[in-house]
């Protein structure tokens, strides 16, 4: 191709050390039937929870989509209690028939909140969109304008602005050093941490749990049947440690976001490889 263009949330292919630049978060939505009509409109807050309204076509009808949250990925096993939060929200404001759906949505933010939309440092012919921070639907068509003017060589005047490279971040750096220390905490400590001993035989069903056995630190996961599922708790993507996500049952890195699903799959990038099969 002489022209690539990477658009996978985080970039797969990272000449760049989108990695560093880069941090995950998480907002829970619920999706209501509600005892009176809903409105109409799509709303947004401005305060620290980031809450959000808008309404949903379904089968004829009309659902309301509550959002919020600003969880960091994969510091919280219990992740149930976001959408609870969510949930008293939303009944704050609304009389609530029936929850019928909830999900989480992952997002990366960059220090600036201005997503990276051009070019990619040190490639050749390749472009990438990433960062959008959870305003996808209009910043895809800020990429699609943007990127197109670049491959077609046309003059763009937002191309500054959403310069993947660009510089003059400094009222952005308290934000990068912040994150970033968060990332180097959990590599570091998480290292050194020490796990008690503890047979999988003892594990609840559905439980997940990282163990200490002979001196390895092994990720287990025990099933609603009885069996046991046994990876590296180290993440493929850059070695940190992953946490167990009780709500979703998977394995989630906090330094980047990747996640695993309970038998190591990855399905989540910025990490490419499933965790190493171990053997209890």
């Amino acid at each position: 191709a002489k022209k690539v263009v990477v658009t996978t949330h985080f970039p797969f292919y990272d000449k760049d050390r989108f990695y560093t630049k880069l941090f995950p978060h998480r907002s829970y939505v619920l999706g209501l039937h509600l005892k009176s009509e809903v409105p109409e409109g799509l709303y947004f807050s401005i305060d620290g929870e980031r809450n959000s309204i808008r309404n949903q076509g379904l089968y004829g009808k009309k659902i309301l989509l509550v959002g919020g949250g600003t969880e960091k990925v994969g510091e919280d096993a219990d992740t149930y209690k976001y959408y609870k939060k969510v949930e008293e929200y939303a009944k704050q404001r609304f009389e609530i028939e029936k929850i019928e759906y909830h999900w989480f949505t992952q997002d990366n933010r960059t220090p600036d909140r201005v997503p990276y939309i051009g070019k990619m440092a040190n490639t050749k012919n390749v472009y990438v969109a990433t960062g959008f921070g959870g305003w996808g639907m209009t910043t895809s068509a800020v990429s699609a304008m943007i990127i197109s003017d670049l491959i077609a060589k046309r003059i763009n005047v937002w191309t500054a602005l959403f310069d993947p490279s660009r510089s003059g971040l400094s009222h952005a750096l308290k934000s990068y050093m912040s994150e970033n220390a968060k990332t180097v905490k959990h590599v570091l400590g998480k290292r050194v941490q020490r796990h008690p001993f503890e047979l999988p035989t003892g594990f609840e069903p559905g439980e997940g749990k990282i163990i200490n056995l002979r001196g390895r630190k092994i990720a287990v996961y025990k099933d609603k049947k009885g069996k046991i599922f046994a990876v590296s708790p180290v993440c493929t993507h850059m070695g940190c440690t992953v946490n167990w996500n009780a709500t979703e049952k998977t394995w989630d890195c906090p330094c980047h976001g990747s996640r695993y699903n309970y038998d190591g799959k990855v399905i989540h990038g910025p990490a490419l490889y499933d965790l190493k099969k171990e053997d209890i």
